[in-house]
């Protein structure tokens, strides 16, 4: 502001405009400074919360998503549909596929789940041994995304930590952890307000170059400029919010 009045004194500014250069770092630089978020992409935080996702697509577009494993003997398809009952080895496969279909259609989806399912199955009289008898097993799917998960989350919680905002507003719960840290409205409300207090620094850096503007045109040294705040409250208070200014 002393170096726009004494250009106005000595007469050189008509004409020009100026240039107020506002930072929202800490930085040495005077000019081009980092941001604040800088910090997090620098160790690696930005590159891990934008790769788990990423690599989650991948392995979701890859992987075999069977449920069970159906073995079914020979012996019970040449009694259920002998091939001398067909003309074709065609006409058989198709009468065996339209059996599964309908097996599997009687099976899956919502409205049949945990339906029991019926074999029969007979024992060789010759040896004893079990024979048209149908296994079925459950297959054990290896993709376990529990780990990538906790991943992300303490990377999107680093990032946020770098960007002075506190995880709770969004729900994120405890720092490095999952998103089930979420104490409640109170934590969250809590949170809020620190973030409020942390904001001043970015507030002031909006507002100097906009009181520079009225005052060096004129307006009086005792205007302040306020922002409106909206804090959240407790319902034993009468209401949920109140306006404040800071």
């Amino acid at each position: 502001m002393a170096d726009l009045q004494r250009r106005k004194w000595g007469k050189k500014i008509a004409g020009k405009s100026f240039i107020y250069t506002i930072k929202d770092s800490w930085s040495n630089n005077e000019y081009y400074s980092s941001p604040i978020w800088y910090s997090a992409f620098l160790s690696g935080w930005v590159d891990i919360a934008t790769s788990v996702p990423q690599f989650l697509k991948t392995a979701y577009k890859n992987q075999i998503t069977w449920k069970w494993h159906v073995q079914i003997p020979y012996a019970f398809w040449d009694k259920k549909f002998p091939a001398t009952d067909y003309k074709t080895t065609a006409e058989r496969k198709t009468a065996i596929n339209d059996y599964m279909d309908t097996i599997e259609d009687n099976l899956c989806g919502t409205e049949n789940a945990n339906k029991p399912i019926f074999t029969m199955f007979e024992i060789n009289p010759n040896n004893g041994k079990t024979e048209e008898r149908w296994i079925i097993e459950p297959l054990n799917n290896k993709l376990d995304n529990q780990q990538n998960l906790v991943t992300s989350a303490a990377a999107n919680s680093e990032i946020l930590f770098s960007l002075m905002l506190n995880p709770n507003v969004l729900g994120a719960g405890m720092p490095g952890g999952t998103y089930a840290g979420n104490q409640g409205g109170s934590n969250i409300r809590e949170a809020f307000l620190v973030n409020i207090a942390n904001a001043w620094l970015d507030r002031q850096n909006l507002l100097d170059p906009l009181e520079t503007f009225i005052r060096f045109n004129g307006a009086d040294d005792n205007i302040e400029w306020r922002f409106r705040n909206t804090i959240l409250t407790t319902l034993d208070t009468g209401s949920g919010t109140k306006k404040t200014l800071s």
